[in-house]
């Protein structure tokens, strides 16, 4: 079910995100099955996971960045950086400690 631009970054469809929701910071820390989509409790922020993160529901304003894997001497492991940025991105005029 994965989309192949997602899982070119995936091994034998495993795929890893990063947890935190680009809304405010929170952890997406649930798994709605209906939906198929991971869950920021926070806001309700939802995301496709087999579809490059996409916002389905909420307050998001982007998706999550995913991590690329691979499989070194037996072991699932990153294979790079996030693509993408990592967390809330700050606006101008807009200081936030967290």
């Amino acid at each position: 079910e994965l989309a192949p631009e997602v899982a070119q970054h995936g091994v034998e469809g495993i795929v890893a995100y990063s947890a935190v929701c680009t809304h405010l910071g929170c952890i997406i820390s649930q798994w709605a099955a209906d939906k198929k989509a991971g869950l920021c409790p926070c806001h309700g922020g939802l995301y496709d996971f087999a579809h490059g993160a996409k916002v389905i529901a909420g307050p998001p304003p982007r998706p999550v960045p995913q991590l690329p894997l691979k499989v070194e001497n037996g072991v699932l492991v990153a294979a790079g950086e996030f693509l993408g940025e990592v967390g809330v991105k700050a606006e101008a005029g807009f200081c936030r400690h967290v």
